[in-house]
Order: C-alpha cells, then sequence, then structure tokens
C-alpha cells in the first residue's frame, strides 16, 4: 500500500517528544530565515556597499595597497555577519525553551487551562511525523484577553472554553502541501467535539518571537 497521510492526536510520549522537536526545529529555521532576509535586504547592502566605497577612497592609493584593501573588506563584511548572527541569536534561545516539556506545560499570565494538559495534534506520512499543532482549551474570553488579538477575540463568547493555538508548523520539505491546513483543520474538529470556540492563535505562539531595534524596522518593511 502506498504511504498515508493521518492527522490525530498525539498519544504517546515517543510522538510528544517528536511534536516538540520539530517546533524547536522550526524555531530555528526561523534565524535562518531572518538572517537572509536581513543581509539581502536592500538598506543593508546599501550600507555595506557605501561603507566598502568609503574604505577604497581611503585606504586604496597604489597597488600595493591592495591586499591591505582585501583584508579591510574582509573584516568588514565579517562583521556584518556576527551582527546579524548577534540580533538573532534569541531564536536558538527560544528554540531551546520551547523543545522542552517545561514549555508544553507552564502556565501563562492570566490564562488559566480548563484542563491541565495540552492537546497535541500530529500530521503523519506513513509513520514519520511531518506536522504538529499544540491546543490549550482556556476559560472564556476574560481570560484570554492579553493573548489573542482583539479580532479574534470579537468573535469569542464569554464563559465558553476557548481553544488557543500555541505552535503551528509542518516539517521542511512538506510545506505548502496542505498539511498545515488539515492541522488546523483536525483542530476545528477536536474542538467542535469538546464544545469549545475557536481555534484562535495565541500572541504568545511559539513562532511570536520578533527582532528589536532596527533589524525589526528592516523585516516590518519586508513584509509591508
Amino acid at each position: 500500500m502506498p504511504p498515508t497521510l493521518t492527522t490525530t492526536l498525539a498519544h504517546t510520549v515517543s510522538d510528544q517528544i517528536t511534536s516538540l522537536h520539530l517546533i524547536s526545529d522550526s524555531i530555528a529555521q526561523q534565524r535562518q530565515t531572518t538572517s537572509l532576509a536581513l543581509l539581502q535586504h536592500p538598506q543593508t547592502l546599501t550600507l555595506l556597499s557605501l561603507t566598502l566605497l568609503l574604505i577604497s577612497k581611503l585606504l586604496y592609493k597604489t597597488p600595493q595597497d591592495a591586499p591591505l584593501l582585501l583584508t579591510t573588506y574582509t573584516g568588514t563584511i565579517t562583521t556584518l555577519l556576527l551582527a546579524i548572527r548577534y540580533l538573532t541569536r534569541r531564536y536558538l534561545d527560544e528554540a531551546e525553551r520551547v523543545g522542552t516539556w517545561r514549555w508544553l506545560y507552564e502556565p501563562e499570565v492570566d490564562i488559566e487551562p480548563t484542563q491541565p494538559e495540552d492537546l497535541i495534534l500530529i500530521s503523519k506520512f506513513d509513520e514519520k511525523i511531518i506536522g504538529t499543532l499544540v491546543l490549550r482549551p482556556v476559560h472564556g474570553t476574560t481570560s484570554t484577553s492579553r493573548h489573542v488579538s482583539e479580532k479574534d477575540r470579537a468573535d469569542l463568547t464569554d464563559g465558553v472554553p476557548v481553544a488557543v493555538i500555541r505552535a503551528w508548523t509542518v516539517r521542511l520539505g512538506y510545506r505548502g502541501c496542505g498539511v498545515g491546513r488539515g492541522l488546523l483543520e483536525g483542530a476545528v474538529v477536536v474542538g467542535r467535539e469538546r464544545g469549545w470556540q475557536g481555534p484562535v492563535f495565541s500572541k504568545k505562539n511559539a513562532h511570536s518571537l520578533r527582532l528589536g531595534g532596527w533589524a525589526c524596522g528592516i523585516l516590518e518593511g519586508i513584509r509591508g
């Protein structure tokens, strides 16, 4: 028989651990994507070009200055790469924090869960987990006000448990094939079976980390 794609709740410890590792890996991948976006952004390339041009005017007088110029170019580019690496280091810290049992069971300020454990949905292709979604049922909209967007909050009813998505990711190589959509549809089914509203995304979900300072401004420009 050909491999099949299934979406179910993770009931075994092994599946839960694999899901946490998948989420952790996806956050680390965010660092790579962010670093590349920063490096390729027009503002970064313009600043680098102007800096190299200025160095050329200051240092290059005769052909004998070429080795010094090349060394300075290399140092400048290396400094830029190190700066980007430093700015994106928080993604690795977040990846280490999220890929643990502690994150899975940690309480969130002003959120009181309706049950002691989060639910983990997984998508399997044959026996390989290729996608996961972490769902936390919480009490009505008053307790979720700091963690759900105003748009989502407007559609909720006070007093009825809300299914809040804390993480949602698909393994690299299987994205764009409908796996993520299948996980969201599975979350809807799970919520309806239990009488929950939603699901809605937590503003503090596992992939909500954003950079600060000038890097944040550059990324906002990319997304805008």
